[in-house]
């Protein structure tokens, strides 16, 4: 419907533009014959209304002429907005689109991608196609429609000047966008090859900021971020030299075509004096048709140079799949965990390879026990966690939640686990914002909050703290330590109080008796918790131990001490 209002107003204002440019002939015309003003007047019933004299007739007629022109403007600031409103929200709707179909795609897929690269085409390169792409595709539709229907108006005046005229542009414009498409399509490809490349230089030297100081590596990112900036500059420059042509060779044709036929009806023995207000028609058509081609031209160079965004952006828009229909799809509710966790004859191997990292593990997690997965960097601990909390897939065998399959009950599951990974996420905020990760700020619970800061071992480092919850954390937390980043993700996955807890070496950066102190404040939970680590020391507070020993996971300890307790294991692990 937008779009069929829009094209409605852009033929609207085409008409206009012809009616505009045929009272300045008429205008012309009577101005030259001022009585014939009177006579045209006369035709339309104004004078027996308003009784005007010569003089008064010709600033009618003037004001008439300028009341076209407002309309005209008016009508055209209108479509203007419209077509704004229209390309901004089809801007809004592709990077909706696309930053949706990233957050809904599998996890593998996100293993695989880099996410530089996603931000920068949800960013960056959809908004290259709106503004050069999308808008200059409708400029090239509305400055068609005006010119057809300007030569039109002019091919009933004059047949043969106005076949010229349209003759004289349209080559011209063939001419220049036949021999430059080339030229700018390349210099698209690689611009935005020097835009990836300028973009990861920067990212790598900031965000590695203390390897780039302390191994001096200032310059070296200097350089590579020079060299491909420099490339780039020198690029723009070419590209923006080549669409100033159109508009110096045009000017130059319709100078040239405007003297020819003057020089032309010389020849034939002409009046010059009658073919004035002819002449003043072609010569403010050519003059409104100009910037018309011109802007044809620039846009279809504009389209062709940014080609490689537009490809992109297609590729992407075509590989978001289907929306898959799911029997949980709809459960807003938590799973209500009571039995177990399964997973029988479980393997997986990576996409494109045929490698199995898990490979037909058979194991029982009862609910309210504390286990850990043991054993070398690499060996699958961390794909095995994936595994249950349903960021993978299983390439063969079931993993089973209180009996059921958990793809059937994925959705629901999820909102049952408080997740504590490697490499803690924090955003830049504050501390209370971080540990309430996803709630609005009007909803947080500053109870829950500082009981989960509280189990953390993160009360006296927060009491220490000038502004306590409102202190603001930097990007990825880079003025805390590694302790106390790991400790306010603990914080984070307490505060939802879910009933499985994942702890993937989210100790390994904590002191040992800070440790003691937060495994024991989590025994006392009774909750279902999951931990990975290499220390000892954290496997006794499990109730079972899962060691991976090459492609095999062997149980080796099932502690019978009483939950809640502080009491050690009776045997120690067999390590």
């Amino acid at each position: 419907r937008q779009v069929g209002v829009y094209f409605l107003l852009m033929f609207v204002g085409a008409g206009l533009e012809v009616l505009s440019l045929g009272f300045i002939l008429s205008y012309i015309v009577l101005l030259n014959n001022p009585p014939l003003i009177l006579q045209y007047l006369a035709k339309f019933q104004i004078l027996r209304v308003m009784h005007l004299n010569i003089q008064e007739a010709i600033i009618f007629t003037s004001i008439l002429l300028v009341a076209i022109y407002v309309i005209k403007n008016t009508l055209v600031f209108f479509v203007s907005t419209h077509q704004h409103h229209f390309v901004y929200q089809q801007h809004f709707s592709l990077s909706h689109r696309l930053f949706a179909s990233y957050l809904s795609r599998p996890y593998a897929f996100h293993l695989q991608s880099s996410s530089l690269q996603l931000i920068r085409y949800v960013n960056s390169e959809v908004t290259l196609v709106i503004e050069q792409g999308l808008i200059p595709l409708l400029g090239i539709v509305s400055e068609t429609i005006v010119v057809s229907c300007i030569l039109s108006f002019l091919f009933l005046k004059e047949p043969v000047s106005a076949l010229t005229t349209a003759v004289l542009l349209g080559t011209c414009s063939y001419l220049f966008y036949h021999r430059s498409r080339k030229k700018t399509g390349d210099i698209g490809t690689l611009q935005r090859g020097l835009r990836a490349s300028i973009a990861q230089t920067t990212s790598h030297a900031l965000r590695g900021i203390k390897e780039t100081k302390l191994w001096g590596l200032a310059q070296y990112y200097l350089h590579q971020y020079d060299d491909n900036a420099r490339k780039s500059s020198q690029l723009s420059s070419l590209f923006r030299t080549i669409i100033l042509i159109p508009r110096l060779a045009l000017e130059s044709t319709v100078i040239f075509g405007i003297v020819a036929v003057i020089v032309f009806a010389v020849l034939q023995g002409r009046n010059i004096q009658h073919l004035v207000p002819l002449l003043a028609l072609f010569v403010a058509a050519i003059f409104r048709l100009m910037p018309s081609a011109q802007r044809i031209l620039n846009h279809l160079t504009t389209l062709r140079h940014f080609q490689p965004s537009l490809a992109i952006i297609h590729h992407e828009m075509m590989a978001i799949p289907p929306a898959v229909a799911s029997s949980d799809a709809n459960h807003t509710h938590v799973f209500a965990f009571a039995r177990d966790i399964a997973l029988c004859h479980v393997s997986f191997s990576y996409p494109q390879t045929k490698h199995h990292v898990i490979k037909d593990v058979s194991l029982k997690i009862p609910r309210g026990n504390i286990v850990a997965f043991a054993g070398k960097s690499g060996c699958g601990k961390t794909t095995l966690i994936d595994l249950i909390v349903g960021l993978l897939t299983p390439s063969q065998g079931t993993i089973l939640i209180d009996g059921m399959d958990l793809r059937d009950v994925l959705s629901s599951w999820q909102k049952t686990i408080g997740y504590v990974p490697q490499q803690p996420f924090l955003f830049e905020g504050t501390i209370r914002k971080n540990i309430a990760f996803g709630v609005e700020e009007k909803d947080i619970d500053d109870h829950k909050l500082w009981e989960a800061i509280r189990i953390a071992q993160l009360e006296e480092f927060m009491l220490s703290l000038p502004e306590k919850l409102e202190t603001r954390i930097a990007e990825d937390g880079k003025r805390f330590s590694g302790g106390q980043k790991q400790r306010i993700a603990i914080a984070r996955a307490l505060y939802r109080d879910h009933e499985l807890l994942v702890l993937d070496e989210a100790t390994s950066a904590i002191d040992q008796e800070t440790e003691q102190h937060i495994l024991m404040a989590i025994q006392k939970l009774r909750k279902t918790c999951i931990i990975v680590s290499h220390r000892p020391h954290t496997l006794e507070y499990c109730d079972q131990v899962f060691r991976f020993t090459g492609d095999r996971i062997v149980p080796q300890f099932s502690g019978e001490w009483r939950r809640g307790s502080r009491e050690r294991p009776a045997a120690p692990l067999s390590r």
